[in-house]
């Protein structure tokens, strides 16, 4: 009985975790700077730079100009990962 009460407060922190980590993302808004499709990297004019996952929709007429708003969660080491890239305005 222990085991299952355990394993049922560890799938619903993992549960938790999970859902909560978008809402507690960092946001920037700016303009890009250049987006390397073939490194899949977006550069902002700030020369911070965001590597998109396969999985990260892009807006279908993003150029470099374009004023977007990133979701993504980062570490002392940099974006670990991009949520979502949508043009501001």
């Amino acid at each position: 009985m222990r085991v299952l009460v355990t394993g049922a407060v560890v799938a619903a922190t993992l549960f938790l975790s999970s859902a909560l980590s978008p809402a507690i993302a960092d946001t920037v808004t700016a303009k890009v700077k250049l987006w390397n499709a073939e490194t899949k990297i977006l550069t902002l004019d700030s020369n911070e730079e965001f590597p998109i996952d396969a999985g990260v929709e892009l807006p279908e007429d993003l150029k470099v100009g374009d004023t977007v708003t990133i979701d993504y969660s980062s570490t002392e080491d940099g974006v670990t990962a991009v949520f979502s890239v949508k043009k501001a305005g």
